[in-house]
């Protein structure tokens, strides 16, 4: 006497998702109603008319599927009456901006983050990626970076590892990623980078970094223990 999913749509739409993973017995089963607009519940003796329209996806080709003989051929018949083609997440970028921003909101939310939006140079970072696992890994690739995040905006260190991996020009947004930061925290960020870079130049020797640069002696290693930096790594 249980209500089943297609008396429940009963009039209405039932989805069913990932159909090529259904198994041989359900197929037979999803056939007959298809066919003949009736199901029956399990352990009962009458027939019951449903008038529900289907909508199916599936993230394989059933064609190949009919072919290995793990689908139906009968039932990709009857399901396939309007086929509608998503392509991949990659070959939509303007979806995964307006996604992007949509699991921003949903995930500041659930983790109590005041995490407004994606920074441009994150979201150009998700916007070349490949996105094999598609919409949901992009959606847990925005959780990660909210969790992640120490501003009100994600930028490209809250990506996971495997985003930031992929760039292949970081100069680029580090650049970028400097516009977004507090100008204390992007003034700090920007000097320690400078330094660090001249005595990658100099190979470690202070006397020459501070000539090239103009830059003080005592005011570099002022500025070395600022921001703990040992020249001599650089030799």
């Amino acid at each position: 006497d249980k209500i089943g999913y297609f008396q429940e749509a009963n009039g209405g739409t039932l989805f069913l998702d990932e159909l090529t993973e259904t198994s041989p017995s359900f197929q037979i089963k999803l056939l007959r109603v298809l066919e003949k607009s009736v199901i029956r519940q399990v352990g009962g003796d009458t027939d019951i008319s449903v008038d529900v329209r289907i909508i199916t996806a599936s993230n394989k080709n059933i064609e190949e599927e009919v072919k290995k003989g793990t689908f139906r051929e009968d039932l990709f018949y009857r399901v396939n009456v309007v086929n509608l083609h998503i392509p991949p997440l990659r070959e939509r970028p303007d979806d995964i901006l307006i996604l992007s921003q949509e699991f921003t909101n949903e995930f500041a939310k659930k983790h109590k983050k005041p995490v407004q939006k994606v920074s441009e140079a994150a979201l150009s970072v998700l916007s070349s990626f490949k996105w094999k696992g598609n919409v949901r890994e992009l959606k847990n690739a925005i959780e990660h970076s909210v969790i992640m995040a120490r501003h009100n905006i994600i930028l490209p260190e809250d990506l996971p590892a495997s985003l930031l991996n992929s760039i292949e020009n970081k100069e680029d947004l580090i650049g970028s990623r400097l516009l977004y930061l507090p100008f204390s925290e992007s003034k700090d960020h920007f000097e320690k980078m400078y330094i660090e870079e001249l005595l990658h130049r100099h190979n470690g020797d202070v006397s020459k970094a501070a000539e090239s640069s103009g830059i003080k002696r005592q005011n570099l290693y002022d500025k070395f223990n600022k921001y703990n930096i040992n020249p001599d790594s650089f030799r």
